[in-house]
């Protein structure tokens, strides 16, 4: 609303307004909500994370202080896995990994990234040391505390030069090296101030001490800017992030003056709800915003309504509070009609308190969903997957081999998969091995034995199953042999293709469709991402990283902003729930110690003289714990259900007692009454057949709200492939025509970066050098055939630099690989990637696209292309950066592979039949039924999905 009303009202230019926030789910939701009142045309007003814009900062100007723009972002994985490929150079001894070295590296990543948010460098962990253990004669256990924190400091110096080397960052780093780029370039700074005038930020409870920094420097105190942030230190719940809530707190201390607003309507819960929760979070007083500024939080309901009472239930044990939270879920349901399964939540303090709650679901045939970190490898679709790995890496791993053999891909009866596991474990031998053996078998003498010769008879398999080992066993001995050449992420795609699987999850009437081609989608999206960062990738290398993920957490939709709307109860963290809203909660757990939890330090503890947070008055642990109850409570709109039991399995023998956020929340007594007893019934046992885990969604209509010229031409090739591309989000292997045109894209943007910033000399070897870092070994066929590719590009760039570089005209080029979103309607947007944009003089501009491979077209062709009207279309209504009519651009297809330029521009009258067909596009699309347009205009041959479309023959 502040956003509309700067424009709307005050006439502000959108292109001077920052948006901040810390999720890619709010950004995205605030981005929607803010289009619809913008006029057509306007594209730059920057609403991201604040990793996102420090991202987009960094690859603009991370030259001006000796850095790589072209740096890779790491994930917390990547970093671990880049700290164990480097192992034997962080001279380690005191820190020597033993046992399990990814958890120990996982500390260290953590005590690194955690320096970082507190803005620590070097020489304030040197000066630390110093003055803890320099010049003093120590006893022998002090001795090893300073070789520990040596050890600590040392390898921290390592690792930041080892990443600088490597030209990658992991995201503390984003917001390090932009507080560093703006310390050091003022000039720099003093650019992004007069672009933003106008800074929002969301949240601001969730923010560090490096974000707190960065704002304070955009938007400098002194200066008095045109800063506007929103919070509530009543939800700070991440301060194992880093999440520092005395920024918010001592806000109204940095920003003298500042005009406050009180928000004190609620339009989510009932005012019983509230009062419940505001109650509870008082006991935080004297270290709350309400306390120090005295002012009333109380929140009032405009429901109008007080709602029904909170009740808390305290059973004996946790099976039965499980089956009362169930009982009270089915009564509920079937009271009031209009309540859906997604209506309720299930809130849990930790993923690993979820199990008796998803156990009493499934007995009821109640559908639910759960998702807490490594759920995405933990779906039954990606299991069978990583089971394939193991397989493929150790063919004894009989666990592996019987999920294998009895998934939906190979399909034989797990009864028969039962009888050749009993019979090969009698006789000391693995799946494999007896597979192989029941295939030389003759059947016709085999089934007339009592006794063969094994002094057992051998089991009696179906033809059926005796042909689908056969299969089985030849496409896994191809596998074993390409996966010396080929990539993981390869082979896992040929196991989809051989099997067939990829026919099943794009059945359009299945109902599991919508959830497992995502998951799978997902999957291969984070295995790419994988191989692009690796230069071993092979199967063991991808199942490795597998583990890893594992062990560290991953979640399949994490990000997403609709899973909440499967038909189907949620179970969830208190975390994952932030955000979210439910009409019926059931906050469970709620007793001594695991809710609140055990205080439970890092594996690497942040020194407190390193420490800038200023820290409360109270206990912290336990103030951040009663947020978080706070945050649960206030999830729910109509019924709020508080619950816990007095024994819990792993310590049936030490009673629990109710949690003390239970009694500041709903009072003494209604705690005292300890809920109903009841005993664990048997709710319905083998009444009904075990309900799946979630209830899938069916692919429904599609609405068209984005287009890039790539799925406008995708779409208009082949609707059916369009559908599997961009709807279904199938995987498909990695083609090396792509590989080729990336890697020759990436290595002239960085040539030209690092020239213009004269980090360089803009020789000829530092072009092809360029080129040989950003070359990716995936998609080949073989050796061979990528080191054709490769030459072929560097002869590409040879030819490029031979003919084409100028060095002089250098500051010509305005822009490379420059990422446009740009509103052409109320309903759409069009976006992409501009290869670079040059200043051509008399006021105009040349957009030049770079081609690496296609055959050369006419003139007339290039005059009618529809790429280069989207870019004349796209650039033309981009004003705020090139501020040029139609009539003063140039449009340019620039075909490397044969040096050849070919050059075009467009009328105002084909600029908008540009945009008319833009809209006439999507307006199909959101309509179509995808159907197959076999062989027109191009081969099915070529098609990436070739292999699960049943037009091609």
């Amino acid at each position: 609303e502040r956003i509309k009303h700067l424009i709307a009202k005050r006439d502000v230019d959108p292109s001077s307004i920052l948006a901040l926030t810390f999720t890619e789910k709010a950004a995205r939701e605030m981005e929607e909500r803010v289009d619809e009142a913008m006029p057509l045309g306007y594209s730059q007003i920057f609403i991201g994370t604040f990793h996102g814009f420090c991202d987009r900062v960094l690859r603009e100007e991370a030259l001006h202080i000796g850095l790589d723009p072209g740096f890779k972002l790491l994930t917390e994985m990547e970093s671990v896995a880049l700290m164990k490929k480097n192992l034997h150079d962080l001279s380690l001894s005191y820190f020597k990994p033993a046992g399990n070295p990814q958890k120990f590296l996982h500390g260290l990543i953590k005590h690194f990234s955690r320096l970082e948010d507190e803005m620590v460098k070097v020489s304030d962990y040197e000066t630390f040391v110093e003055k803890k253990f320099g010049g003093k004669k120590l006893p022998e256990e002090e001795k090893l505390e300073m070789e520990k924190w040596k050890e600590l400091l040392t390898a921290y110096k390592i690792f930041k030069k080892l990443k600088i080397d490597e030209g990658v960052m992991d995201f503390a780093d984003l917001i390090g090296n932009t507080i560093k780029l703006f310390k050091e370039r003022p000039n720099v700074l003093e650019e992004y101030r007069k672009r933003f005038t106008h800074v929002l930020v969301d949240e601001y409870q969730d923010t560090n001490i490096a974000q707190n920094k960065l704002v304070e420097m955009i938007c400098p105190p002194q200066k008095k800017p045109d800063l506007f942030v929103v919070g509530d230190d009543s939800q700070s719940i991440y301060k194992f992030r880093g999440a520092a809530v005395s920024n918010i707190l001592e806000f109204f201390k940095t920003y003298k003056g500042a005009e406050r607003v009180v928000l004190t309507k609620n339009y989510r819960s009932t005012q019983n709800i509230l009062n419940a929760a505001h109650g509870l979070i008082k006991k935080n007083d004297p270290d709350t915003l309400e306390h120090k500024m005295k002012i009333d939080k109380s929140l009032v309901s405009t429901r109008g309504e007080k709602g029904a009472d909170l009740e808390f239930f305290f059973p004996q044990r946790v099976e039965d509070e499980a089956e009362m939270v169930v009982k009270k879920i089915k009564e509920l349901k079937e009271n009031d009609k209009e309540l859906r399964w997604s209506d309720f939540a299930i809130l849990v303090r930790a993923n690993n308190h979820a199990e008796p709650f998803l156990t009493g679901l499934s007995r009821a045939t109640i559908p639910y969903q759960f998702l807490g970190p490594a759920q995405l490898f933990r779906q039954k679709e990606i299991k069978e997957l990583i089971a394939y790995l193991q397989l493929l890496v150790d063919p004894i791993d009989d666990v592996a081999a019987f999920r294998v053999l009895s998934s939906e891909e190979i399909g034989i009866d797990q009864s028969e998969v039962g009888l050749l596991g009993g019979y090969a474990k009698k006789h000391g031998l693995s799946y494999y091995e007896i597979i192989k053996k029941v295939l030389t078998w003759d059947y016709e003498q085999v089934e007339k034995l009592k006794f063969g010769q094994y002094s057992q008879r051998p089991p009696v398999l179906s033809e059926k199953t005796r042909e689908k080992l056969k299969n089985f066993v030849e496409m896994f001995e191809k596998h074993l042999e390409v996966a010396k050449e080929e990539s993981g992420g390869q082979i896992l795609y040929k196991y989809l293709r051989d099997t067939d699987y990829l026919d099943l999850i794009i059945d359009p009437e299945s109902e599991d469709v919508a959830q497992v081609a995502e998951n799978i989608g997902l999957f291969f999206d984070k295995v790419k991402a994988f191989e692009t960062n690796r230069e071993e990738k092979g199967v063991r290398d991808l199942l490795d990283w597998i583990q890893m993920r594992l062990e560290l957490g991953d979640s399949p939709l994490v990000s997403k902003n609709d899973w909440v709307k499967n038909e189907a109860v949620n179970v969830l963290t208190v975390h994952s729930g932030k955000g979210l809203e439910f009409r019926v909660v059931f906050v469970v757990n709620v007793v001594d110690q695991r809710f609140p939890t055990r205080r439970r330090s890092e594996q690497i503890p942040l020194p407190e003289e390193l420490v800038k947070e200023i820290l409360p008055e109270g206990d912290p642990h336990e103030q951040e714990e009663r947020r978080l109850f706070y945050v649960a409570m206030t999830r729910a709109k109509d019924y709020l259900f508080l619950s816990g039991a007095r024994f819990y399995n792993e310590e049936a023998k030490r009673e629990k007692k109710a949690s003390i956020f239970v009694k500041e929340a709903l009072g003494e007594d209604l705690v005292e009454k300890r809920g109903e007893e009841g005993q664990m019934a048997l709710l319905g046992w083998g009444e009904k057949k075990k309900t799946k885990e979630f209830t899938r969604k069916k692919v429904g209509g599609v609405r068209i709200n984005y287009l890039s010229y790539s799925q406008m031409n995708n779409f208009e090739k082949c609707p059916r492939q369009y559908k599997y591309q961009y709807i279904l989000k199938l995987p498909s292997p990695p083609v090396a025509a792509q590989i080729l045109g990336t890697s020759v894209h990436e290595a002239l943007k960085s040539f030209y970066q690092q020239f213009k910033a004269k980090l360089i000399r803009g020789e000829k070897k530092e072009l092809l050098s360029l080129l040989k870092k950003n070359w990716q070994s995936v998609g080949f066929e073989n050796k061979k055939h990528e080191k054709d590719t490769y030459a072929k590009a560097v002869e590409m760039l040879t030819r490029y630099y031979d003919e084409s570089f100028d060095k002089k005209n250098i500051d010509k080029v305005l822009s490379l690989e420059k990422p446009f979103s740009v509103r052409i309607s109320s309903e759409l947007k069009i976006g992409g990637v501009v290869d670079r944009v040059d200043d051509i003089g008399e006021g105009m501009i040349e957009v030049i696209d770079y081609k690496t491979g296609g055959k050369i077209p006419s003139q007339r062709e290039v005059d009618r292309n529809e790429q280069l009207s989207l870019y004349g279309l796209a650039v033309s209504l981009d004003r705020n950066h090139y501020q040029k009519s139609v009539e003063k651009i140039k449009l340019t297809l620039w075909f490397l592979d044969a040096g050849k330029k070919m050059s075009t521009t467009r009328t105002r009258e084909e600029i908008e039949t540009m945009r008319k067909k833009v809209i006439e596009t999507a307006e199909e699309m959101s309509k179509s039924e995808f159907s197959a347009k076999p062989g027109k205009p191009f081969p099915c041959d070529f098609c990436a999905y070739k292999m699960v479309c049943d037009e091609w023959k």
